[in-house]
């Protein structure tokens, strides 16, 4: 199972699957192939094939602990009355046999998220980090977890973000291709500052946030960017080098390499460091006649409601998605415009559903053309999104974005557990749902308020 998991920390997902299902058809029953299994499938994004091998593994092995777990990890995702309590249960008879299994703390606190335990989730972080000192890849993974459980309640202190920094250490962790510059340790540089960028789009430019602060400290910066974002950012940062990792380096005066999110242990250490925050920091292109013209011109007095209903995430995508069935209501509000800002291309039920309720549908390929989103984006009066990049963009741009976060998955970190607002965006509201899988509470809530919203920005019915 060693060379299966070292693929899978390396990313190479379908080579893993490959090598387990050779190991399980010359032994089916192996608990720790099925496991791995389980965890394979989860990030290649099959949720239902991966929820069958973990309930296998824990009813073939019901005293193997990563089994156990596992399955308390799915039991947490679901809606089902007892299933908090069937994963309690789980992680508790993992304690019983070992009371300093650093895993089993680890899945309680997530378990105590799900319940709203949110303080007795970061004690038990704690608890976890300390439980196996000798496991340092564990040690790792907990680290950076304890690190987000504590951005996730708000504390935004040196020592979360040094907790945080672990996920450079962690199985699977890439390696920095700028390892030969010195690391940045916030002081004055003579040259210049080469800023890394990781993770994803969406992550990128929410830390993309901590750049005016850095540059208005008087650095240089070189900024590494994805492509896909090079173009719009260009613009934003006039007085910044941007490159992408294949861009050469040899002509530039670099002193010292920091990664974009590393930033964070500079500019928000404290909830007070967040006030620089306010102003946008991403702007759009001229909206070009050609776009215009795409709009109906019977819509134009109405107030413009860009939507994002699905995720394209691989492996936690479906949890945080709705169907566009869930939003059309908001396409029946007499005083609204409905806009599709989804990235992917679009099933034949969606299409269908554009037809039939005249939800506009640009013509724009918005995954590979970031700038035609922002020009959307930016014509928008308000955007209705699940959380993805698309919400990263229109909330660095100012755009009013309110942002749907179900109630079957912990929200991500920057959306923080509770409240309806987020010290990262000013323009970001969050509507969190309350339980199970429907939406049409909050789908409701959402036109209701979108009614006041037209009637402050004195749109016309």
């Amino acid at each position: 199972m060693l060379l299966a998991s070292l693929q899978m920390w390396r990313k190479n997902n379908e080579e893993a699957l490959r090598v387990v299902l050779q190991a399980l058809q010359i032994e089916p029953g192996h608990l720790e192939a099925l496991t791995v299994l389980a965890q394979i499938l989860e990030k290649l994004g099959r949720p239902d094939e991966a929820s069958a091998i973990w309930r296998k593994a824990a009813e073939l092995g019901p005293d193997f602990s990563p089994a156990l777990l596992g399955l308390a990890e799915l039991l947490m995702q679901e809606e089902a009355t007892d299933a908090l309590s069937q994963a309690r249960q789980l992680i508790e008879r993992v304690l019983a046999k070992d009371r300093v299994s650093g895993e089993a703390y680890a899945a309680l606190a997530n378990l105590l998220n799900r319940e709203g335990e949110h303080q007795k989730a970061t004690t038990a972080m704690q608890v976890a980090m300390e439980a196996d000192p000798e496991n340092l890849a564990f040690q790792a993974i907990a680290r950076r977890n304890l690190g987000i459980q504590l951005f996730s309640t708000g504390t935004f202190s040196e020592a979360a973000w040094a907790h945080y920094e672990a996920r450079w250490i962690e199985p699977g962790a890439e390696a920095s291709r700028y390892s030969h510059f010195p690391r940045w340790d916030g002081s004055q540089l003579d040259g210049q500052l080469l800023v890394t960028r990781e993770q994803g789009i969406g992550d990128e430019v929410l830390f993309l946030g901590f750049l005016r602060e850095i540059i208005a400290a008087g650095h240089q910066l070189v900024i590494e960017v994805s492509p896909r974002l090079l173009t719009l950012l260009r613009p934003c940062f006039p007085d910044a080098t941007l490159v992408t990792s294949e861009t050469s380096l040899d002509a530039l005066d670099i002193n010292a390499v920091v990664p974009l999110g590393s930033l964070g242990m500079y500019c928000r250490n404290d909830r007070s460091s967040f006030a620089f925050r306010n102003a946008p920091y991403l702007k759009a292109p001229p909206v070009s006649p050609g776009l215009l013209r795409q709009f109906p011109p019977e819509h134009s007095r109405k107030l413009k409601v860009g939507l994002v209903w699905r995720s394209n995430n691989r492996k936690w995508g479906f949890r945080k998605s709705l169907f566009l069935r869930d939003l059309l209501p908001l396409s029946t509000l007499s005083f609204a415009s409905c806009i599709s800002l989804q990235h992917e291309a679009l099933s034949e039920e969606e299409h269908e559903l554009i037809d039939q309720t005249g939800i506009v549908l640009p013509e724009a390929d918005f995954f590979g053309d970031l700038e035609a989103l922002a020009c959307w984006i930016q014509l928008c009066d308000v955007v209705v999104t699940v959380s993805t990049s698309t919400a990263h963009i229109a909330c660095a741009m100012g755009k009013p974005t309110w942002i749907l976060l179900p109630s079957r998955q912990v929200p991500h970190w920057y959306w923080g557990m509770e409240g309806d607002q987020t010290p990262w965006y000013p323009s970001a509201r969050l509507f969190r749902q309350s339980s199970g899988d429907d939406w049409s509470l909050l789908v409701k809530q959402v036109g209701e308020d979108l009614q006041a919203f037209a009637q402050q920005r004195h749109a016309l019915f």
